[in-house]
């Protein structure tokens, strides 16, 4: 849904970020810069993009590396057509009629992992690699300590924190039910008084 509304003839890493937005999809974007800084795309079969993924640590200024005038055609799409014919091995003369030294040299010292399997996105502060609401979350507390106000919407008792923990790990409610239950106590709920 995000991709059809906000990035839909681009990709996540190229969206436009000044168009306007909901709340969901602007919290997204107050982390995409942790989130292109901690990613890296495992190569594989070489099927992403050269132009809009982040393959290489060059990847999102590589159009400044290319040699002017182009006389490569056509251009290279996917990170596979950098490669010698059936093999997964740079092909170092290609690009370097394509990109500066700069870009050649970067792009020759990224990793391939030689099997059939499409690249992976993976997200480096976790171990198994898997990018997941928690490890990202747990990987941005520890950048920013942020002390929660000891007063006002944000802070609770500790009776209710008791409930809010309890609902939150009990396998039986909902996730519906277990949201409300955190907006209720954390006195996020959207009523008529508060707005």
């Amino acid at each position: 849904m995000l991709k059809a509304k906000y990035y839909h003839n681009t990709s996540f890493w190229n969206t436009n970020t000044t168009r306007p937005r909901s709340i969901f999809w602007s919290s997204i974007l107050q982390v995409k810069k942790d989130l292109c800084s901690n990613s890296v795309l495992q190569i594989h079969s070489g099927n992403i993009s050269i132009w809009s993924t982040p393959w290489c640590p060059l990847w999102n200024p590589i159009h400044d590396h290319m040699l002017l005038p182009v006389t490569q055609r056509p251009l290279p799409d996917t990170v596979s057509d950098l490669w010698h014919p059936n093999s997964q091995s740079w092909n170092v003369h290609l690009i370097a009629n394509i990109f500066d030294d700069q870009a050649v040299q970067t792009i020759t010292e990224v990793q391939i992992v030689p099997n059939d399997q499409h690249d992976i996105l993976r997200w480096t502060p976790a171990k198994d690699g898997q990018c997941t609401t928690k490890s990202v979350y747990r990987h941005l507390s520890r950048q920013q300590l942020v002390q929660l106000p000891q007063q006002g919407s944000t802070s609770i008792n500790h009776q209710a924190k008791n409930i809010l923990q309890r609902a939150w790990k009990s396998k039986e409610l909902p996730p519906l039910i277990k949201a409300f239950t955190w907006r209720l106590i954390r006195r996020a709920l959207a009523t008529a008084e508060r707005a």
